[in-house]
């Protein structure tokens, strides 16, 4: 009987060398308190529900095993029937115990390091998903960061220009840092021609007087006041474009066609694309193309004299570091006008041609708290308005105003 039981025990210990893999691959993904729940119901199953289940079965097998250890002690008169039977009970229950014991223990061990494996896994994955998506959204932050600088320094079409070819950079120089206004601007210049564009500029009466009397933080501070209030009109109207602050000029142009926006009137331009190269210096390629305009040139015209009229009304509420009331000049202008991206360090965009000129000339030979308007820009916006007539000579304009 010791000796069936032997085999048995062997039998049992095979059939758990070779059971294991398979229930480690049972268990593999659950978590360790779940396979210790699994393993101590299994215990009181084997050890409770078993023998009150089949409770006679049971006290037969307890039966058989009393009258083979009797059997035992017969033909052998050195053993004792207490000492055998105990040792055969013993061996049947510590046996299963102690081989339900080495699973439980080789299971939950081993559920428990790959289920802190997995946690960690999850664990860094989610930080790597988290650190992509906070690495996407800052380059999407910066992006439009940058679209914005160049939106507000630059019209809507010369900026998306500059981008395209920042775009066309980063894709043949994969790698390099290239996203300065720079190393953007410098390999290409465009400028384009642009037809009846009304040009407007303004100047303070006896700014340069009252800024050598008071404080430059003074001065500085009125004419940041001041402008903004023009930079808010400027953003009411799509028509106006700002061009530049020079001291306290002030420098806005109308019927650019740069807003972007929808169209109802065509005008042609010239493109002109300048290059430079060791061999031939400076070339330059002219091409016509087509652009939509924001509107009509009298429609342009209009929204120049609109600004015009708020500028004065504007500078008459505001009151100079000397305590006198503010007063401007205002000068305009319509004609054709060249734009383009002027500089590679601190890029400029600029208007040029005898359009600016006059412009400027109408403000300068202007009256203080008046708005000058030359007889192309009156004849635009005839029906409108009803100016007094001065005449003008000089080299820049000759005509009435």
């Amino acid at each position: 009987m010791l000796l069936r039981f032997v085999s048995l025990f062997f039998a049992f210990l095979t059939g758990y060398l070779e059971l294991t893999p398979f229930l480690m691959l049972f268990f593999i993904n659950m978590q360790w308190n779940a396979v210790f729940e699994i393993v101590l119901y299994t215990l009181v199953a084997f050890f409770v529900i078993v023998p009150i289940a089949n409770e006679h079965m049971y006290w037969e097998l307890d039966a058989y095993v009393a009258k083979e250890c009797a059997a035992l002690a017969a033909t052998d008169p050195d053993m004792t029937d207490p000492d055998v039977c105990q040792t055969l009970q013993e061996w049947r229950y510590c046996g299963f115990s102690v081989m339900i014991g080495l699973i439980a223990i080789i299971i939950i061990l081993t559920s428990y390091f790959i289920d802190n494996q997995c946690r960690r896994s999850f664990i860094d994955k989610r930080l790597i998903e988290e650190f992509q998506r906070r690495r996407e959204r800052d380059l999407s932050r910066q992006k439009k960061d940058r679209e914005d600088l160049l939106l507000s320094i630059f019209p809507k079409s010369v900026a998306q220009d500059l981008l395209n070819r920042q775009l066309l950079k980063d894709s043949s120089s994969s790698g390099v840092d290239s996203g300065s206004l720079r190393d953007i601007n410098a390999q290409k210049t465009v400028a384009r021609m642009h037809q009846n564009v009304t040009i407007l500029f303004t100047d303070i009466v006896g700014f340069t007087a009252m800024s050598q009397l008071c404080e430059p933080y003074e001065v500085m501070h009125f004419l940041h006041g001041l402008f903004l209030e023009f930079d808010s009109m400027v953003d009411a109207d799509a028509r106006l474009w700002k061009v530049e602050t020079i001291g306290d000029a002030f420098m806005v142009a109308s019927g650019l066609g740069e807003d972007g926006s929808e169209s109802d009137s065509e005008d042609s331009f010239i493109v002109l694309e300048g290059s430079k190269t060791a061999s031939r210096g400076n070339t330059f390629k002219v091409k016509s193309e087509k652009f939509h305009k924001s509107s009509s040139h009298k429609s342009s015209a209009l929204s120049a004299i609109r600004f015009g009229y708020a500028a004065l009304r504007e500078a008459s509420s505001h009151v100079m570091p000397n305590g006198k009331q503010c007063q401007i000049r205002v000068g305009v202008h319509t004609g054709d006008v060249c734009s383009g991206v002027v500089g590679s360090r601190m890029p400029r965009y600029c208007l040029f041609g005898d359009t600016v000129n006059t412009a400027s000339r109408m403000e300068s030979t202007s009256l203080p708290g008046r708005m000058q308007v030359s007889e192309e820009t009156q004849s635009l916006v005839s029906e409108l308005i009803s100016p007094s007539e001065r005449a003008l000579d000089g080299k820049s304009y000759d005509g009435s105003v």
